[in-house]
C-alpha cells in the first residue's frame, strides 16, 4: 500500500488533510500522492485509497497530525485513534 506496508487484508480509508498534513504524507509516504486529491480549497486534499487493515503507518500519521487531518472512514480507525490518545494520556 501507499504506507509500504505488504499485507493482503485492507481497508478504504477517506480523509481530508490540511497543506500542513498533505505535505508530511507525501514527504514521508510519497506513494500516497496517487490516492491524493486537491478538494475544494487548495489548501485542503482528500485522502482516498486502501491501506493495510492494521494501519501500520497510517496509524501514526494520523496522530502526529490530528490536527490537520479528519477522518471520514472507516470508524475502525477513529476508534484507533481514541484509544492511542487514551493510552498516551494515561502515559503521561
Amino acid at each position: 500500500d501507499s504506507f509500504r506496508i505488504a499485507m493482503s487484508e485492507q481497508e478504504r480509508v477517506h480523509m481530508s488533510l490540511n497543506v500542513r498534513a498533505y505535505n508530511d504524507l507525501l514527504e514521508r509516504f510519497p506513494a500516497a500522492a496517487a490516492y491524493t486529491l486537491v478538494a475544494g480549497d487548495p489548501d485542503h486534499y482528500d485522502f482516498d485509497g486502501l491501506v493495510n487493515a492494521k494501519f501500520f503507518g497510517l496509524l501514526p500519521f494520523c496522530l502526529a497530525n490530528w490536527e490537520g487531518i479528519e477522518v471520514h472512514e472507516p470508524e475502525r480507525l477513529r476508534q484507533l485513534m481514541r484509544e492511542s490518545a487514551e493510552k498516551i494520556l494515561r502515559k503521561f
